[in-house]
């Protein structure tokens, strides 16, 4: 948060966390649901460059406490496929590393997906929508905004 343009950018996001959690209820047809859960998570992610066949983490399903996951890629583009996303009928999806690529789901026990190294750095943002029943919620990041 020393850096007014990190500071900026958290800003702008962490004060607009509940339009961007009812446009992605809206886009994966969760619009009716949005009072069960808050975006109270954001964590930046960094890994060092490394083999673009390594996983960071193999296929798993999130915690059941999330309702929706978001990552925001940062960095350099690849054609390295970095994260994949599998349903019931074992259909993958992947998807390279691509600058200011945002991504987003709905997380159930139906969603396996696994992330990849890159080559270089990895830089990600990572929001998520907590159901309000969590015990997981961080709420001390509205300390850092200044409006």
């Amino acid at each position: 948060m020393h850096d007014p343009i990190i500071k900026e950018f958290f800003e702008e996001n962490w004060n607009r966390r509940e339009e961007i959690k009812v446009m992605a209820h809206s886009y994966l047809g969760l619009c009716t649901t949005t009072f069960d859960n808050q975006l109270s998570r954001w964590n930046w992610m960094f890994c060092n460059g490394d083999d673009s066949n390594k996983l960071v983490r193999d296929w798993h399903t999130d915690n059941v406490d999330k309702k929706i996951q978001f990552i925001l890629y940062l960095g350099e583009d690849t054609d390295y496929t970095t994260f994949e996303m599998m349903d019931d009928e074992e259909n993958i999806k992947s998807l390279p590393f691509k600058h200011n690529r945002l991504i987003f789901w709905h997380a159930t026990e139906h969603t396996w997906h696994r992330f990849y190294f890159t080559k270089f750095a990895r830089k990600t943002l990572n929001l998520t929508c907590l159901y309000n029943r969590s015990d997981e919620h961080y709420w001390g990041l509205d300390e850092y905004t200044s409006t």
